[in-house]
């Protein structure tokens, strides 16, 4: 029998343990793309997140049992600095193209599924550790004036960015995408934000399709 293996996006893991144990019976492994290989690590980030957002409180039911999941090889966790397709030209593209969508910027907004997130400036933001930014993405954040504001706070090597929660959304859904082909992955989300926004990409993509046909 084939194996069947996943990879999910958008956020670094999964914090709801029925979906987690679902995804377990459906595949052979859950794999994600992380910057904290560290599970004791991550499972203190989130904690520091509480405050801002209920919905981290869920990872707790999780973290303890992180170790064993990996260690049985149904749990697995990729750094994106492992990933060559993280810098490659079709994931820059891809997001500097969600970014001038204004509808699509628009409708990344977590709210609206009341997911969890911290704010900066009264703004929804996503934390992401530099070695998941592309490296074009990053470049075009400071140099075009029309992005930066998608730039809220930057970091450094060891400290997380705040980027608006469309650019996060964004770069996030493409860096997976990109990570899943090469890895011979199947992408699944458990967000219904970010499956919509899948869905207003494809859709972009197939009206440009069409008026150049």
């Amino acid at each position: 029998m084939m194996s069947s293996d996943a990879l999910y996006y958008p956020f670094s893991r999964c914090m709801d343990s029925s979906t987690l144990k679902q995804y377990l019976l459906l595949f052979d492994s859950l794999t994600f793309l992380d910057v904290v290989d560290d599970d004791q690590w991550r499972s203190q980030l989130y904690r520091g997140l509480e405050d801002e957002h209920r919905g981290y409180l869920a990872y707790r039911d999780l973290a303890d049992a992180m170790p064993w999941l990996r260690k049985e090889g149904v749990i697995k966790v990729k750094s994106p600095s492992t990933i060559a397709s993280t810098h490659d030209d079709l994931t820059v593209a891809a997001t500097l193209s969600d970014l001038a969508d204004p509808a699509w910027v628009k409708a990344a907004d977590p709210r609206r599924f009341d997911l969890a997130t911290t704010s900066l400036h009264g703004l929804p933001s996503w934390h992401v550790f530099r070695p998941k930014i592309p490296r074009g993405v990053e470049a075009a954040l400071f140099d075009q004036d029309e992005l930066r504001m998608h730039l809220l706070e930057p970091g450094t090597e060891s400290t997380s960015w705040q980027l608006s929660y469309a650019a996060g959304s964004s770069l996030s859904i493409n860096v997976h995408l990109g990570a899943a082909e090469q890895l011979g992955l199947a992408p699944i989300t458990d967000s219904l934000l970010h499956h919509e926004l899948m869905l207003r990409k494809l859709g972009r993509v197939d009206k440009v399709d069409s008026q150049s046909a």
